[in-house]
C-alpha cells in the first residue's frame, strides 16, 4: 500500500500552501506509476484528498500529470521518458482510497539514525495530523533524554506497543517517559533494551508503575540497573493490579 500522508511532500514543504499541489512534483508522479505498474493500492488521508492539495489551485480539471516538474533536469527526462502511459497515471490518482480514519496499522521508522529533532519532527506530524497507529517501533536511533516520545505518549491515545531499544536513551530520558506513564492509559507494552537507564532511571518508572495500571510489560534487559533499581521495580510488581512483566 501507498499511503499518502497530509499535507507534506516529500520534500517536506508545504504543498497546499504554495498552490501547486503534490502532483505538480515529477517524483510524487513517478510514485503513482510505480504503484499502478505493480497493482498497488493508493491510499489517501482525507486531509490529503482536497483538489488543492493534489492537483494545485486550478484543481482536477486544469491538471494533467505529463506537466509535472522536477528539480533535475536529468531526472526530469529520465522519468518522463520511462513512463509509457501517462492517462494510467491520472487514473491512478483520481481512483485513489481516500480512508476517513487510519486505525489499528504499525508505524517503523526502526534504525533510521533520527536526530532528536528528526524524531520532534515525525512524531509531531503524527500527532497533528490525527493517524491513529497501534504500534510504533523506534528503535535503533539516537533519542538521548527522550523527550519528543513522552511528550507523544502524554497525548496519544491509539500506541499500545511501543518499542525504543537500543536508543541510547538515559535516565533524563526515562524520567521524561515514567511522566508520561503517569498520564497514559493505552500503551500495554513499552521496550527499553539496551539503553543507558540506571537506578535513577529505573526508579522513575517504578515510581510510574504505581500509578499507571495499564502497562503489562516493559523490557529493561541490558541497561545499567543494578539491585537498587530491580528491587523499586519488584516492589512496584507487587502492588501492580493487573499482571505485569518487567
Amino acid at each position: 500500500v501507498q499511503f499518502i500522508l497530509p499535507m507534506y511532500s516529500a520534500h517536506g514543504k508545504n504543498e497546499l500552501n504554495s498552490g501547486r499541489g503534490l502532483y505538480s512534483r515529477l517524483w510524487c508522479i513517478w510514485e503513482v506509476w510505480c504503484a499502478r505498474q505493480q497493482d498497488v493500492p493508493i491510499l489517501i488521508h482525507p486531509l490529503s484528498g482536497t483538489e488543492a492539495h493534489l492537483y494545485g489551485s486550478g484543481g482536477k480539471r486544469g491538471f494533467t500529470a505529463r506537466s509535472a516538474k522536477c528539480g533535475r533536469v536529468h531526472d526530469e527526462v529520465s522519468i518522463k521518458t520511462a513512463i509509457s502511459d501517462w492517462n494510467a497515471i491520472e487514473d491512478g490518482i483520481h481512483s485513489a482510497s481516500f480512508r476517513t480514519c487510519v486505525i489499528g496499522y504499525d508505524i517503523s521508522a526502526k534504525n533510521l539514525g533520527l536526530s532528536s529533532s528528526a524524531m520532534s519532527m515525525l512524531l509531531g506530524a503524527l500527532a497533528e495530523e490525527e493517524l491513529q497507529p497501534k504500534a510504533l517501533d523506534l528503535s535503533g536511533n539516537n533519542l538521548g533524554e527522550g523527550e519528543a516520545v513522552a511528550d507523544f505518549m502524554k497525548v496519544n491515545t491509539s500506541v499500545t506497543t511501543l518499542e525504543l531499544g537500543q536508543c541510547k536513551i538515559n535516565d533524563l530520558g526515562a524520567q521524561a517517559l515514567a511522566a508520561a506513564l503517569h498520564v497514559n492509559t493505552t500503551l500495554i507494552w513499552l521496550n527499553l533494551e539496551s539503553n543507558q537507564i540506571t537506578d535513577v532511571g529505573a526508579q522513575a518508572l517504578a515510581a510510574a508503575l504505581h500509578v499507571n495500571t495499564r502497562l503489562t510489560c516493559l523490557d529493561l534487559e541490558r541497561n545499567q540497573i543494578t539491585d537498587v533499581g530491580a528491587q523499586a521495580l519488584r516492589n512496584a510488581w507487587k502492588h501492580y493490579p493487573v499482571g505485569l512483566s518487567v
